[in-house]
């Protein structure tokens, strides 16, 4: 919180910042500031916004490996690994020590967690469909695959009474 306040020159939440997109530009600056603090203040902005890039980025490779294994060791045990790998990086993501702490190692390391991330994404949300289309009955298979689709937007409509953006 220490680094958002410095970055933001503000006290307040940020939720009373603004909308989604304000809060996401204030985060990837507090995040250059704390990964890439010898960079232009723009520099490490946009070095920022490059590794979320590189998430989505490795989504494709790992929608292809999830599902060639997935067919081949089952869907279910790929969707748990899956599940395992983006929580697993997320949660080091969160543990992660800044560039102060460990030099240049610390944007590396979150660039191959965002890497992880991106790919168990990719598997996770073709299987999730792909497990739900196949165990749903004939006649509403399409409405029961739709549902891990409206996982997202959910949490958008379910965040905005929570912040208040």
């Amino acid at each position: 919180m220490h680094q958002y306040r410095q970055v933001s020159g503000s006290c307040s939440p940020p939720r009373d910042v603004g909308t989604g997109k304000q809060q996401t530009v204030i985060l990837a600056r507090a995040l250059g500031h704390a990964c890439f603090p010898d960079s232009d203040p723009l520099v490490g902005t946009l070095l920022s916004f490059l590794t979320y890039a590189v998430g989505f980025a490795a989504r494709p490779l790992g929608a292809l490996v999830f599902g060639h294994y997935g067919d081949r060791l089952g869907r279910k045990k790929l969707l748990v690994l899956s599940l395992l790998l983006m929580g697993g990086a997320t949660c080091a993501i969160g543990l992660l020590p800044t560039h102060a702490t460990i030099g240049s190692v610390a944007p590396v390391l979150l660039t191959v967690l965002r890497l992880v991330q991106g790919f168990a994404l990719g598997g996770e949300w073709g299987g999730a469909v792909l497990l739900v289309s196949e165990h749903g009955d004939a006649w509403r298979r399409g409405f029961w695959a739709s549902w891990p689709q409206t996982g997202a937007p959910a949490g958008q409509l379910l965040r905005r009474p929570a912040t208040g953006t």
